[in-house]
């Protein structure tokens, strides 16, 4: 795969966590809309007007080497600031998350804004610092006690509520299962916690895995994904086994 795929390899597996990125939406609410009764199964991510704020990092490794894929060159390495204790890691990007929920009715937005840092764009857009901004919204709606996201007719079944364990939700190449609650501590705090598994097969070179972590009334505080995919490692130049990481993390939330 070429260089200048990585960066289409981030947004389609961030895609795939019902993200759309880049998109830009502005919420207008009206005393009607405070009127109508909320959803209350919408609440498993997060109470209406709950702000989060998360750290993400996003990292890329050889699995066959055990180093990471993308590193500066050293005509620049020395210029660039990227923190060392980062790009040695394999991460190449790292952001700080604020997301706002709005639940009216039966419909869920969260309203996303995320500033970071990317080592791909700084060796690609050099001298570029590498700085970006990005907003995106997520989309739930909730029929009864089912939970779905995006918007009818296209919605995709997420899980019921209550949750319950080793309910498995399945389609073709896709399965999401609930399959622990954990005690967990984070930045955040201590939080006892559902543990939802995600698997999808895109073709027999690609492949996806997700844990997401989530507290009713607060929402998602973990989220742990790897994207394997058969590449070749720009740095050995060869064809390999390159696991791409993103871990984000609940910093606080009020």
């Amino acid at each position: 795969m070429r260089k200048g795929n990585i960066k289409n390899i981030v947004l389609m597996v961030t895609i795939i966590t019902i993200m759309m990125i880049g998109c830009k939406e502005v919420s207008v609410s009206s005393p009607e809309s405070n009127s109508i009764p909320i959803n209350l199964n919408l609440q498993i991510f997060g109470k209406n007007n709950l702000q989060r704020i998360y750290l993400e990092t996003i990292s890329k490794i050889n699995l066959q080497t055990n180093k990471p894929v993308i590193i500066p060159p050293d005509s620049i390495k020395d210029v660039i600031k990227f923190p060392d204790s980062l790009y040695n890691q394999g991460i190449f990007i790292y952001s700080s998350i604020s997301e706002r929920n709005e639940i009216i009715g039966d419909t869920l937005k969260i309203f996303e804004d995320e500033k970071g840092y990317n080592l791909f764009n700084i060796i690609n857009s050099y001298p570029s610092n590498g700085e970006y901004q990005s907003y995106c919204t997520w989309k739930y709606f909730a029929d009864t006690n089912k939970i779905y996201v995006g918007e009818k007719p296209n919605a995709k079944l997420l899980f019921e509520i209550p949750l319950k364990l080793n309910n498995i939700y399945a389609s073709p190449f896709d399965t999401i299962k609930i399959i622990d609650t954990v005690q967990l501590k984070i930045k955040a705090g201590n939080f006892n916690t559902y543990k939802i598994e995600r698997n999808q097969t895109i073709n027999e070179d690609m492949k996806y895995q997700v844990f997401q972590y989530i507290v009713p009334d607060v929402g998602v505080v973990l989220v742990e994904e790897k994207f394997i995919s058969i590449e070749i490692d720009n740095v050995t130049g060869q064809n390999a086994t390159i696991v791409q990481f993103r871990r984000r993390e609940l910093i606080s939330y009020n």
